[in-house]
C-alpha cells in the first residue's frame, strides 16, 4: 500500500511540476518576444488564443477557406516560431529569424 501511495505521490508531483514549468515558460514568451508575436498575427489577421498547459503562444484563424495558426514554442530545443497553413507548415528557431516576426510570417506565408 506505502509503495502504491509513493507512486500516486510521485506522479502528481510531476504534473504540478510540468505545469509550473509550462506557466513559467509562457511567461517568458510572453516577456521575450510576446510583442512581436502579436504584431505578426495581428499582420496575418489571426485571433489570439487563451495560453493552454503547453509552453506556447498562439493565434488563428483562416486565409482564403484554409485554416491558418501561427505559435511560438518554447521548451528545452529553444524557441520556435511555426506557421501552418491547412496541412502546410513552416518552422523556424527564433534566434535564426532576421528582422522581426512579423516579416517572417509574411513572407513564409507568401511561400506558401
Amino acid at each position: 500500500m506505502l509503495g502504491a501511495m509513493t507512486g500516486v505521490f510521485v506522479v502528481v508531483g510531476l504534473a504540478w511540476a510540468t505545469f509550473g514549468l509550462n506557466r513559467l515558460w509562457v511567461a517568458h514568451l510572453q516577456r521575450t518576444a510576446g510583442g512581436d508575436f502579436q504584431r505578426a498575427a495581428a499582420a496575418l489577421g489571426l485571433a489570439p488564443q487563451a495560453p493552454t498547459y503547453g509552453p506556447r503562444l498562439w493565434a488563428t484563424g483562416e486565409l482564403d477557406g484554409r485554416p491558418i495558426r501561427l505559435e511560438l514554442r518554447g521548451g528545452l530545443r529553444g524557441e520556435v516560431l511555426r506557421l501552418k497553413v491547412g496541412r502546410r507548415q513552416v518552422r523556424a528557431h527564433l534566434c535564426e529569424i532576421e528582422g522581426s516576426a512579423e516579416s517572417w510570417a509574411l513572407a513564409a506565408l507568401a511561400d506558401q
